[in-house]
């Protein structure tokens, strides 16, 4: 009862918790697609901080995620705390794109709105001292965010604006960004060479503080989205569209030509995975709702979507 109370339980050092790691790799593999050397680095650096084989004062891991959007950089960190077993706590740092807005984390100084609140990046730690802290698209947030996290990469501990320690040892810190996603498109000569992720890694260390990067366990480079990536997100949404269905006790087929027109209206490099989930929400899902509202799929009946006249089509 103490350890729930406390939330200790989640990564308390014992055989089961070892095992739950050993095949973290694998597991989380198949759910991320493509960016087999991020995942790599990102388990790598929670094994390691699970044997015990890091600095006792430090987070479990500070991790970059560097590339363009749409690419599953969000998603490797919730698909990481559910693995892990651990919540997710999660920060937008568009939020925090102004000076005084930055001190809300640590807490307002004495005499200021908001003196009693607390901090809410020292509070959430404090309530969830086992977690992944997700500090979403870094590079919005004013630059005085880098010496709170300065800190807590190199001590593990925030003090807030009441002298409270929060303690940071167990927290996988994730920061993603995608500084420079505007110039990762612009090729020199007549073939572009590098990926998107490394023509922005050149500019994230021209936006960070070397001393920010340095404390970094691992600095980890997206891959740009290529086809065969977006033909297996794709089967992921649709499988979990299928779910959301076969809880109605309905079975969702689509024939070939159906997934090559999602396929070919959802996969641009620019948008990366975004523009799959958009395109099931604009070209699939509506013809489904139809279906529904006026009883044409009823429980036990299969939907099947065919392609008709360069659109989609329920087969009747």
């Amino acid at each position: 009862v103490l350890a729930r109370i406390c939330k200790v339980d989640i990564l308390a050092e014992d055989e089961d918790d070892l095992a739950k790691i050993v095949d973290l790799e694998t597991r989380i593999k198949e759910q991320i697609f493509g960016q087999d050397i991020a995942v790599s680095e990102v388990t790598e650096a929670v094994q390691m901080a699970s044997t015990g084989l890091i600095d006792d004062n430090k987070p479990m891991a500070s991790l970059l995620f560097v590339g363009p959007t749409g690419v599953g950089k969000t998603e490797l960190a919730k698909v990481l705390a559910s693995e892990l077993g651990v919540p997710l706590v999660r920060f937008d740092m568009s939020e925090y794109a102004e000076k005084h807005t930055v001190a809300k984390l640590i807490g307002s100084p004495a005499g200021y709105v908001g003196y009693e609140d607390g901090g809410l990046l020292t509070d959430a730690i404090r309530k969830t001292p086992h977690c992944v802290l997700l500090l979403d698209e870094l590079e919005k947030a004013h630059q005085d965010i880098y010496n709170i996290l300065l800190q807590v990469m190199d001590y593990a501990v925030l003090t807030d604006n009441k002298g409270q320690q929060a303690d940071f040892r167990h927290v996988v810190l994730i920061m993603t960004t995608n500084a420079g996603a505007q110039f990762a498109r612009q090729s020199i000569g007549f073939t572009q060479t590098r990926t998107a992720g490394t023509a922005m890694l050149t500019n994230v260390k021209k936006t960070f503080k070397p001393e920010f990067i340095n404390r970094l366990s691992a600095v980890t480079v997206f891959n740009d989205m290529n086809k065969d990536m977006a033909e297996r997100v794709l089967n992921k949404k649709l499988r979990s569209l299928q779910q959301k269905l076969e809880a109605k006790n309905i079975s969702l087929t689509l024939e070939f030509d159906a997934k090559e027109f999602l396929l070919s209206k959802g996969f641009s490099p620019e948008y990366g995975g975004r523009e799959i989930d958009r395109v099931i929400s604009t070209c699939l899902k509506p013809i489904l709702m139809k279906a529904l509202l006026h009883k044409k799929l009823v429980s036990g009946s299969i939907a099947t979507i065919v392609v008709e006249n360069a659109e989609l089509k329920l087969k009747e």
